[in-house]
């Protein structure tokens, strides 16, 4: 499991992350996935499924909503980029056919929590 966020964990997280059970498991990386070079850093082309968590700690929650949409946008938006006009992504045998939804390509869920 690869998380993604623009702030560290909190004390809380880093110790769920630190215990034998998820330390080889989970990496935790800062940054964002509105930035392809975070994208690329954590190999999101690779993913299975990706999950964006919104800010449930807001003051705005339409500023929140915009940034979910931007950011699964930016997301496939990636994903696409990364590929070859062959097909091809990053010169894996994982093939990208643009307008269907193959197996392989990561799944965004945006998981609502307002």
């Amino acid at each position: 499991v690869v998380v993604l966020s623009p702030l560290p964990p909190s004390s809380q997280v880093q110790s769920l992350i630190d215990t034998v059970k998820y330390n080889k498991r989970v990496e935790y990386f800062i940054g964002s996935c509105k930035l392809f070079k975070d994208l690329k850093r954590i190999q999101i082309h690779d993913a299975v499924a990706i999950y964006i968590f919104p800010d449930c700690i807001t003051n705005s929650l339409r500023y929140e909503e915009d940034s979910i949409f931007l950011s699964c946008l930016s997301t496939y938006k990636y994903i696409e980029y990364s590929c070859s006009s062959n097909g091809y992504c990053n010169n894996s045998n994982k093939r990208l056919s643009i307008g269907q939804y193959p197996c392989y390509k990561p799944l965004v869920h945006y998981i609502q929590g307002f």
